[in-house]
């Protein structure tokens, strides 16, 4: 009986031994800190940080440094800090072997504290990542680690940064704008067209640096004031006030001199009018004198054209005799002259000249005989 009380308190004795060798390895370090099955307690009387306090963010294949530092450790053992390269015997999931970690550990040394300073490369694939790094001491056996959360991101391509060139159309008379007048602008590469809009302004936007040529189109009867093209030059920032000036074309006052007009006609049937197939006579002398105060000095000739059209302009208002010239082989069909009173301005037109030739006249009187 003695030797069963014994036995059963060795065998009461072993399963303690057991139990508490069994609570030893399950300590809290061997899961958070262990890499391996040399396993020591985890501590927070050695302290491990780093220069990553979220999460940090890069690019696919992305060189990058990792500051990693510790204290705590023992004054009399060797202290390490180390990058694990498997997990397997600890149960979780890290992803120390996809970044390349290098140096993957301090010198083995009494360094009770220190600083580790790795290179890593983030792998090429996209996503979320962790990896982990512990510092721990040979005696007493105690770990501390630090998981760095990385993010691995497409890089983001920036925007090329763009400038504008801008400026006014002007009238010189009044400084006021000028709207719908094209503007064109031209370098090796580039030919576009604006036009100004209400407030004579134009504007050509997206322009990355370098030089181009501003030049503004003409219009009818407009005068430039300075250069038509301005040479213009982006760098980093918008240019503004290229501005072109104009002189609007000017009107002149309505005139106060007139004109006489009309045309000599081949009468052929003799009966005063022009009909059809009496056409003009021309090199036909036609004369103007004036009769009025106004224009008693005003003497004139012109001759009919291949029309038989004939024109005298420039003349002031008043009084005016036109008279034809005779020439052999017509007879006058109507009164061969013509007095115009002519107003300030005024055009008088149809001022005509009938002449029947004398064969048509003959040939009449044979049709008459018969």
């Amino acid at each position: 009986m003695k030797n069963k009380f014994k036995l059963d308190i060795l065998l009461l004795t072993a399963a303690l031994l057991i139990s508490y060798t069994s609570m030893a390895m399950a300590f809290s370090g061997e899961i958070n800190a262990c890499n391996g099955g040399d396993c020591h307690a985890l501590s927070t009387a050695i302290q491990v940080s780093g220069n990553v306090t979220s999460t940090l963010t890069v690019n696919p294949d992305q060189p990058f440094t990792l500051n990693i530092s510790w204290s705590g450790g023992s004054t009399t053992t060797n202290t390490v800090a180390k990058w694990p390269s498997n997990f397997t015997n600890i149960g979780i999931t890290r992803d120390n072997v996809l970044f390349h970690p290098d140096p993957i550990a301090s010198p083995t040394a009494v360094n009770p504290s220190g600083t580790l300073i790795s290179t890593l490369t983030a792998p090429a694939a996209i996503g979320s990542y962790i990896v982990r790094v512990y510092t721990s001491t040979a005696a007493p056996k105690i770990t501390n680690f630090m998981d760095i959360n990385i993010s691995v991101q497409q890089p983001v391509t920036p925007q090329a940064q763009t400038f504008n060139i801008s400026g006014f159309k002007l009238r010189s008379t009044d400084n006021t704008a000028v709207p719908n007048w094209s503007i064109t602008l031209t370098n090796d590469t580039l030919n576009t067209t604006a036009t100004t809009d209400a407030n004579g302004m134009y504007q050509f936007t997206g322009l990355s640096n370098g030089a181009y040529n501003v030049t503004e189109g003409t219009m009818t009867g407009w005068t430039p004031v300075g250069e038509t093209t301005l040479p213009v030059t982006i760098l980093d920032a918008d240019v503004q006030n290229q501005n072109f000036t104009n002189t609007p074309p000017v009107t002149p006052p309505p005139t106060e001199m007139g004109s006489i007009s009309g045309f000599k006609i081949n009468d052929i049937n003799g009966n005063g009018e022009q009909d059809s197939c009496e056409d003009g006579l021309s090199g036909w002398t036609i004369e103007l004198r004036g009769i009025g105060p106004e224009t008693h000095k005003i003497k004139k000739e012109t001759t009919t054209d291949s029309n038989g059209y004939y024109e005298f302009d420039n003349l002031p208002a008043g009084k005016y005799i036109v008279k034809e010239k005779h020439m052999k082989g017509f007879i006058p069909t109507s009164s061969p002259v013509i007095v115009v009173s002519l107003e300030k301005g005024m055009d008088s037109t149809d001022n005509n000249f009938m002449n029947m030739p004398k064969c048509s006249l003959m040939r009449r009187g044979d049709d008459n005989t018969e």
